[in-house]
């Protein structure tokens, strides 16, 4: 709420679409075409349309003559807004999910509710297996 832009959606619109590795596979970085609030409710519906798939929710668009209709998704880079007094030239890349402990509200004033995600069995922690700090001090990600 207290920015005119999107720092979220200029990363995302500066990563590049495929991504080349010399006698590696290719990586390819299709994006979720939404933007959305910092709304417990919208990043959980978000979370959702990436993993099922679905071709019309990420750029690029597809040409008429790509048939492709989902897509397969290995890895979700979760990309948020630096708020709350970071630096404007900060970014930090997430690596640990808590199930508990929000005390913030989301835009539209809803809190997170624990209880529910305990009783779905979510883990108290979440962390990547993919070793970041590795990631960027080798430059496996150009």
């Amino acid at each position: 709420m207290e920015y005119n832009f999107n720092t979220s959606q200029l990363v995302r619109d500066a990563l590049p679409e495929v991504t080349q590795r010399p006698n590696k596979n290719d990586i390819q970085m299709p994006k979720y075409d939404r933007d959305t609030r910092d709304r417990y409710e919208n990043v959980r519906r978000a979370s959702q349309d990436i993993w099922d798939g679905q071709r019309p929710l990420f750029l690029p668009t597809p040409h008429p003559q790509d048939n492709k209709d989902h897509v397969d998704v290995d890895l979700i880079l979760h990309l948020g807004m630096v708020a709350l007094g970071w630096k404007m030239d900060q970014f930090r890349f997430e690596t640990v999910a808590r199930r508990d402990g929000y005390e913030l509200a989301g835009d539209d004033g809803q809190y997170v509710d624990s209880a529910h995600r305990q009783k779905l069995g979510l883990p108290e922690i979440l962390a990547t297996l993919v070793d970041v700090e590795a990631a960027w001090r080798n430059k496996m990600f150009p």
